[in-house]
């Protein structure tokens, strides 16, 4: 079972009708809704907390702080209101309040640039979550789809080998925008996926609504069936 996490995000940013967006597709199917730090005051993202579980949904919060006090303040509200899973940076501090919680963390690793793009050789990224697994990272998030200098099917691959042997989960994040990306992700078979800014693009997964566009992919992502092309999905 993949876990699609509609993410409420646009570039990295949480959409400013977020309340809203979640209000009227409250009735998707997809369990598992989230939005990241950047858009919301810590306030507004508790508000925002509120209102997805009212709709019997599991929250996954991305905090893209680096700050490890910010960071605490994140991972201990997401302990608050037993959120399904957290997707921050990783600091030790936080790591432990999240596993006494019992909150999935799922952190990123290798350096990535102003746009959140990922750096570095295959080999050096390997390296960079193997460490933070040795560190005690619980989980790890691969953002595959924004490695600028390689194949993104061969670092999901090679690195889920290496999760899948210290039987570490993880997800893949970041920029899932086609049925060719899914196609990967079914390979996979991570965790679970964030989908964000194609969840308000028209055509990138069929059209309609939020709530249409996430259910299809969390359609196509378990089920062996072909989605119909008139939803967007190409015949297979």
């Amino acid at each position: 079972m993949i876990n699609c996490v509609a993410m409420l995000t646009r570039n990295d940013i949480t959409v400013p009708n977020a309340m809203e967006v979640v209000r009227e597709n409250s009735h998707a199917k997809a369990e598992y809704w989230g939005f990241k730090d950047v858009g919301v005051t810590f306030e507004q993202g508790e508000a925002l907390i509120q209102a997805m579980q009212a709709a019997g949904k599991k929250v996954v919060l991305e905090p893209l702080t680096r700050d490890e006090e910010t960071a605490n303040k994140w991972a201990q509200l997401a302990v608050r209101y037993h959120c399904a899973a957290y997707l921050g940076f990783f600091f030790k501090s936080v790591s432990d309040t999240l596993r006494a919680g019992g909150v999935l963390h799922f952190t990123p690793f290798g350096r990535r640039n102003a746009d959140e793009r990922l750096l570095g050789t295959l080999d050096e990224l390997r390296q960079a979550a193997l460490e933070l697994i040795d560190q005690g990272a619980a989980g790890i998030r691969m953002s595959a789809y924004r490695w600028i200098e390689g194949d993104p099917a061969l670092l999901a691959s090679t690195l889920k080998a290496e999760f899948n042997a210290r039987g570490v989960p993880f997800m893949m994040t970041g920029s899932v925008s086609d049925y060719n990306m899914l196609d990967v992700i079914r390979e996979m078979q991570p965790w679970g996926i964030t989908v964000g800014g194609a969840l308000f693009d028209e055509g990138k997964f069929g059209g309609g609504t939020v709530a249409e566009r996430i259910d299809r992919i969390n359609e196509y992502c378990n089920s062996e069936l072909a989605v119909p092309a008139a939803a967007g999905a190409p015949v297979r």
